[in-house]
């Protein structure tokens, strides 16, 4: 694992892009920084971290995998972000499509950027947020930290080192193609599944529907009683709350 430290950088996630880009990143290559001057978020989200406080990288991999197998690299990535959280507290849950939230505030965030050539996966950088030690947040954001759930204060590179450790697990059963595993584990920890709840669409209009999981797609699965389930992108709808 070769990893790369910065001070300070725009992204880590537009920096390790540029290297794969270039030729320069290899399998597993990480890049970390402890300060993000405009750290990418999901769309056009911005990643809002104090400098030094949390841990925050990005990580390259290359699997020899379909681009059909994306939304399963998404959840398998949700999953050891979520089993890293999880060592220290048991109120985790992942929030589709990106989050991961304690106590109905968000703790870590994930971004996941592919190359494709054809059919075909030709590397993926990983960019992970945790809040570590951070414990003011802006008003605007419901956010919490690992030192505000233990009172501990985490040294990064330890985090780190944890963290990787969970990703190469979950990667693992992806590059073994165990979809019903990946499937299973995911939904079984996935807020709001199998439960009545509030989504707002793109439009603004709020709509109450069961939540029916995420399909292979990476899509939310929600369905309307009397009506045919609906499939939703990321930007097309997001959670509101529990009905």
């Amino acid at each position: 694992m070769k990893i790369i430290e910065l001070d300070k950088t725009t992204s880590t996630n537009q920096y390790l892009m540029n290297l794969a880009s270039e030729g320069k990143a290899v399998h597993e290559t990480i890049v970390i920084a402890e300060e993000q001057t405009a750290g990418k978020g999901q769309g056009e989200n911005l990643w809002v971290s104090e400098p030094g406080m949390n841990l925050t990288f990005s990580m390259y991999v290359k699997y020899l995998m379909k681009a059909n197998t994306q939304a399963w690299m998404s959840k398998s990535i949700a999953l050891a972000v979520f089993d890293f959280i999880s060592l220290y507290t048991q109120n985790a849950v992942i929030k589709w499509p990106n989050d991961i939230l304690v106590n109905d505030k968000k703790i870590a965030g994930i971004l996941i950027e592919h190359f494709i050539t054809g059919q075909n996966l030709n590397g993926t950088v990983i960019g992970v947020g945790v809040n570590l030690n951070q414990e003011k947040f802006p008003a605007e954001i419901q956010a919490i930290s690992l030192k505000e759930i233990t009172g501990a204060k985490f040294k990064v590179k330890d985090a780190l080192k944890t963290m990787s450790v969970c990703l190469k697990s979950r990667l693992h059963t992806y590059e073994l193609q165990k979809w019903d595993n990946i499937d299973s584990e995911y939904h079984k920890n996935l807020l709001g599944y199998g439960r009545e709840c509030v989504f707002r669409l793109k439009t603004g209009k709020e709509t109450t529907a069961f939540h029916r999981g995420v399909d292979a797609l990476g899509r939310i699965v929600l369905e309307t009683p009397g009506v045919e389930k609906n499939f939703f992108d990321v930007q097309e709808v997001k959670w509101v709350g529990f009905k």
